[in-house]
């Protein structure tokens, strides 16, 4: 069985790299919406209604058209160095004490949420169309390769699948690092 499969199950692995999503219960939506409607009633004005309050959709003031951030190749070079280490590191203990021990199971969390972060923040698509060339060709390889890196990742459910994955990201990292000295000397 995957270590991590889309449903939730208990269990150690699971509760702490999937936690809950929300603390909210229904009854406390609907205590503030019922005390919003007893104080409109009562003449008060109590600001908007919980259910059509909106959130600001521009981060700190600027659009994501106006935003100067592009996708960072470097940025991405150190996620999936920091991968493919944390993954090396956690067959150590993996090897002795299974992949339910607490470091492997911190480790796969760290490899989770740097692979997280490049794809979401860093090489996000919005910032790779603002790139250019080899760079722009680079940042679209790095997407591709990582999305495999992080199924294989979902799949880890043993020893031998871990070093698997450790040992397909430190070949991400070795193919990534040429290209981007590469890259570097061109600029």
């Amino acid at each position: 069985m995957p270590l991590f499969d889309r449903e939730r199950k208990k269990g150690p692995v699971r509760d702490v790299l999937m936690p809950k999503t929300t603390s909210l219960r229904p009854r406390d939506i609907f205590d503030a919406k019922f005390t919003y409607d007893q104080a409109t009633k009562e003449g008060g004005n109590p600001g908007p209604s919980p259910s059509t309050r909106t959130l600001p959709t521009k981060p700190s003031g600027a659009s994501i058209t106006e935003s100067k951030s592009r996708a960072c190749v470097p940025c991405a070079k150190n996620h999936v160095s920091t991968i493919s280490g944390v993954l090396n590191e956690s067959i150590r203990f993996a090897r002795k004490d299974g992949i339910t021990h607490s470091e492997v199971v911190d480790r796969l969390g760290i490899a989770t949420d740097e692979i997280a972060a490049m794809e979401r923040v860093d090489l996000a698509p919005y910032k790779i169309q603002q790139l250019k060339g080899e760079e722009r060709r680079i940042a679209d390889w790095i997407v591709e390769r990582s999305r495999d890196l992080r199924h294989s990742l979902d799949t880890i459910s043993n020893v031998e699948a871990l070093e698997k994955t450790a040992a397909e990201a430190a070949n991400f990292r070795d193919e990534l690092l040429p290209k981007f000295w590469n890259l570097l000397e061109e600029k």
